[in-house]
């Protein structure tokens, strides 16, 4: 853990799913991090605006697990 702090790794796991949703990197927080390999949880934000914010949270939700589907390590590491 002290590796993935050092390397700034909540920066860049924030960026990196920015990237894989196609949202601002501010809507992306990073709620905690531990141990146990390594366990991160996050939420994301939906703007006000969005006329249907279920609908949005579903396609993010499809969205990531598509991507880490296709590719394991897409947001840095293997996402087990």
């Amino acid at each position: 853990m002290a590796e993935f702090y050092a390397n700034d790794g909540v920066s860049r796991l924030v960026d990196r799913i920015a990237s894989v949703l196609g949202v601002d990197a501010s809507l992306v927080k990073v709620v905690s991090v531990y141990e146990g390999s390594l366990n991160v949880d996050f939420m994301t934000e939906i703007l006000e605006t969005e006329a249907d914010p279920f609908a949005k949270a579903s396609a993010m939700q499809a969205t990531l697990q598509a991507a880490v589907a296709a590719d394991p390590a897409v947001l840095g590491a293997p996402v087990l």
